[in-house]
């Protein structure tokens, strides 16, 4: 079956999804440097009559959505408390792209513990744009998506009778 509308909605369906998640960070101050909100790719793969559609974006976009737990209580069946330590390699960072001012000469790798270990004490509140996101996409574009599917079907339809011109006589 031909799958050339659909494909090409489904990439349309990705990429508004990522302008939203977009416009979510911008609106809502999450996206300081700016490189979570740049780094969102919409990737589509077609294989076997199967349309993938993957978002891609940095690693950390799954922090600011999900939030991240703090220490929280000792959990007596796991035996562990709640999240751990965030990477400090991974703040000084974030530290070195916001940029952060240190003063009274605070050294970045104590200004990055510092920061470390209230993420770890506290955690970080969940800020969900992704879900949402892909789920006003879907829906804003339900219509498109039902007529590019309509087309593929319709041409492939007619592709077939105009190949296959025999017609067998049935008793």
């Amino acid at each position: 079956m031909s799958t050339k509308h659909i494909e090409e909605q489904m990439k349309d369906v990705g990429e508004l999804a990522a302008t939203y998640m977009q416009t979510y960070l911008k609106d809502n101050d999450v996206n300081s440097s700016n490189n979570l909100s740049s780094n969102i790719d919409v990737k589509v793969k077609e294989s076997n009559d199967i349309i993938d559609v993957s978002i891609e974006m940095p690693e950390y976009g799954k922090f600011v959505d999900e939030g991240r737990k703090g220490k929280g209580p000792y959990d007596r069946k796991t035996y562990k408390r709640g999240g751990g330590f965030p990477p400090i390699k991974a703040i000084k960072e974030w530290i070195k792209e916001k940029p952060i001012s240190l003063k009274g000469g605070v050294k970045l790798e104590t200004a990055a513990f510092l920061i470390g270990r209230k993420i770890y004490e506290e955690g970080i509140k969940p800020k969900p744009f992704i879900q949402t996101s892909i789920e006003r996409a879907i829906e804003d574009s339900e219509d498109a998506v039902y007529d590019a599917l309509e087309n593929d079907i319709g041409f492939t339809i007619e592709e077939s009778f105009t190949t296959n011109k025999t017609v067998k006589k049935t008793k």
